[in-house]
């Protein structure tokens, strides 16, 4: 077993649609020190502004991966990274976030000196506030967020660290969840590892800013990206796949109960049937892929494959 100053981490920033904050952030993971030993940069948007589009050329140089993607996939985007890390550790980023402690990648690594640990969940605050914001289960009391908490059931990847080989043993994030995935597909991840045995942890000195980007990633409001039932669709697989009995039910019907009351239904009533109806279509489609069951580019094709086929990203 390697000591934890020997175990080698990869940071994976999957990005939609964003700009500066998207500079902003990788700025700040290049700031780090110790800097990560891979930056991975999993690029789904088809065209960047000029200054943003300049940045990710010049910022090659220095050993960062730029893979570009076609279609707006993150479950994808996350374990492509996974299959083109080189490293024992993956480190999940948003593309909307900043790190202020240079000391970020030994608070991760550090961790794992542990062997039974297979996951950190660090610390995630709300920018302008900086309290704790988000990352953890209902379970654990707000109290708690500024302490060290063992054997968590799930996390977001707002800034989530894996084991490689747990990552590729798994499979990874279920592709099945796509369009607007809202975190279900983290939630997802963080269950199946849990409940399969392996350990989760949070560790509050591994901290970053959520700085909440109003626009790109889930919040692009374009039908041509994301059509309206995506908005839907990844609650009714999370609850499809996760509870039964009359708890799946009543999860379902949650989904539903919300929609009245969201701000454009509000403000805009006659909406409102069209946005219920988008929920039913929805509510089908998370029924087929439950029917299909989990999906993951890391079991097929597989992660050779993948290596294979982005092999010349950036020359590397």
């Amino acid at each position: 077993m390697k000591s934890a100053e020997n175990i080698s981490i990869a940071v994976v920033i999957p990005t939609l649609n964003r700009e500066k904050v998207l500079t902003d952030t990788i700025s700040s993971v290049l700031k780090l020190n110790p800097p990560p030993d891979e930056i991975l940069i999993m690029d789904q948007t088809l065209h960047h502004e000029r200054d943003t589009e300049e940045y990710l050329r010049k910022i090659t140089d220095f050993g960062v991966r730029i893979i570009r993607l076609p279609e707006p996939g993150v479950c994808f985007a996350r374990n492509l990274g996974a299959a083109l890390a080189n490293t024992d550790v993956v480190i999940y980023l948003d593309d909307d976030v900043l790190i202020k402690d240079p000391a970020f990648i030994d608070m991760h690594r550090k961790n794992y000196s542990d062997p039974a640990i297979d996951a950190v969940l660090g610390q995630i605050l709300e920018a302008g506030r900086e309290k704790p914001g988000m990352g953890l289960s209902s379970d654990i009391p707000w109290i708690k967020f500024a302490s060290r908490w063992e054997n968590i059931e799930s996390f977001v990847t707002a800034n989530v660290s894996i084991r490689r080989n747990v990552l590729l043993r798994t499979g990874g994030f279920d592709e099945g969840f796509s369009g607007r995935t809202y975190a279900n597909e983290d939630g997802d991840l963080g269950l199946r590892l849990s409940r399969s045995g392996y350990r989760i942890v949070f560790d509050p000195s591994a901290c970053l800013l959520h700085l909440w980007a109003p626009s790109g990633g889930n919040r692009i409001t374009g039908r041509d990206v994301f059509p309206e039932w995506t908005r839907s669709v990844t609650f009714f697989q999370f609850a499809l796949r996760h509870y039964s009995g009359w708890l799946r039910i009543w999860k379902i019907l949650g989904v539903f109960r919300l929609i009245p009351l969201r701000k454009e239904n509000v403000h805009k009533p006659w909406c409102l049937p069209g946005a219920l109806a988008h929920a039913f279509y929805a509510l089908n489609v998370a029924m087929q892929r439950h029917k299909i069951g989990f999906r993951s580019s890391l079991y097929n094709p597989g992660v050779d494959c993948l290596r294979q086929k982005f092999a010349d990203v950036n020359g590397k």
